[in-house]
């Protein structure tokens, strides 16, 4: 097959060459053969010289013209082809342009995105620092808790607040109890739940504040409480392992509302970017770096968190951001309220189509399974 973009003579041309060599050649030879062999007697118009030129020369200039012919016709092919490789290379050329240009972009829109997303990294960091508990008065010295230490405390309170409501609303489950309870942990107890839970009322949300109040005025009047009443079930049901040496229902949202608001975009910041920019093993690599600094603690409340109505955005039918994106995978069920196991919450028959990196073999939801790995 000829290849376009090579100079080549078509079937035609080297027809017309092989007539034109051949009227050439027959022209040495016309005057013998039209002369001595030819049926016609020529002696007679002219010459020898006259007869030769006269034979010779109508096929010499056929033989020309199919010559110059050719030569122009060559001359043409030669235009387009030297034309169409040259459209070919600005085409090439502005291929090479387009994609160094595409390259260049995405070079650039990462630079941006990776500056972006340590910037929201850092200001993770300084969320966590700037978190702040006050503790109870101790032999008259008051005494604050700061950035990460929080978190074990907030688990502790969410803990207590937990216990007292499942014993009020025994009739529910676990993810009625967790949500409301977050509820009070995150929104806290206002003056007019507590003017409420001062009446005598059969209403369980009333009796349930009041606990959580009584349960402060204990801590408020004695420092020492959680070693006074540790293991005592106080009307709630269930074992407390240790009251928090903090008051209870206070609320924690003008803390943890701009923590979670900052973590919930930054997750959802590089989950939501474009497969074509940010594939999906490299969203998990810098989710991995983001996960990395939040604390057992912390992804025991973040759980928390999720299962209340207040962060149900975490995990849904649009966010995945548990599972397929591992935030939690350093969670372990001793950080959890006996009522919750991870491996009930997050079984295969409710997550069937969890996502993986391809290139891994085991690729868990938990730290905890991981295989171990043999010598």
């Amino acid at each position: 097959m000829e290849n376009e973009n090579e100079f080549s003579l078509s079937l035609q041309t080297k027809f017309a060459i092989v007539i034109a060599i051949f009227l050439l050649l027959f022209s040495f030879i016309a005057p013998l053969l039209l002369t001595r062999f030819s049926i016609l007697d020529l002696s007679e118009y002219g010459g020898i010289g006259d007869t030769l030129g006269g034979i010779m020369n109508p096929f010499i200039a056929a033989s020309g013209v199919i010559a110059t012919f050719l030569a122009f016709y060559m001359q043409v092919r030669a235009n387009q082809l030297q034309r169409k490789l040259f459209n070919e290379q600005i085409k090439n050329e502005r291929q090479i342009f387009q994609d160094e240009l595409k390259h260049q972009q995405i070079q650039s829109n990462m630079t941006a995105f990776e500056q972006r997303f340590y910037e929201m990294l850092r200001l993770h960091k300084e969320n966590v620092n700037e978190l702040s508990i006050s503790l109870l008065p101790t032999n008259g010295h008051s005494k604050e808790i700061y950035g990460r230490k929080v978190f074990r405390k907030l688990l502790n309170e969410v803990e207590c607040i937990y216990a007292i409501v499942k014993n009020y609303f025994p009739n529910h489950d676990k993810d009625f109890w967790i949500d409301l309870s977050y509820r009070y942990f995150f929104l806290g107890i206002g003056e007019q739940d507590i003017e409420y839970s001062k009446r005598i009322s059969k209403n369980p949300h009333d009796k349930c504040l009041k606990a959580i109040i009584q349960v402060n005025k204990m801590n408020q009047f004695s420092p020492n409480v959680s070693k006074e009443i540790k293991g005592i079930d106080f009307h709630t049901g269930q074992t407390i392992k240790k009251y928090p040496n903090f008051l209870l229902g206070h609320g924690h949202s003008s803390q943890l509302g701009h923590y979670y608001r900052h973590l919930f975009h930054s997750v959802k910041y590089v989950a939501k970017q474009s497969e074509e920019f940010l594939s999906y093993q490299n969203k998990r690599g810098f989710l991995r770096i983001l996960r990395a600094q939040l604390s057992n603690e912390e992804q025991a409340l973040l759980f928390y968190n999720s299962k209340s109505s207040l962060g149900d955005n975490w995990e849904n039918s649009t966010n995945k951001f548990l599972t397929d994106y591992r935030m939690i995978h350093n969670l372990y069920n001793n950080l959890l309220i006996v009522d919750f196991d991870l491996f009930d919450e997050f079984n295969l028959d409710k997550y069937p189509k969890l996502k993986t990196e391809s290139e891994r073999i085991d690729d868990p939801l938990f730290e905890f399974q991981d295989k171990p790995l043999h010598n």
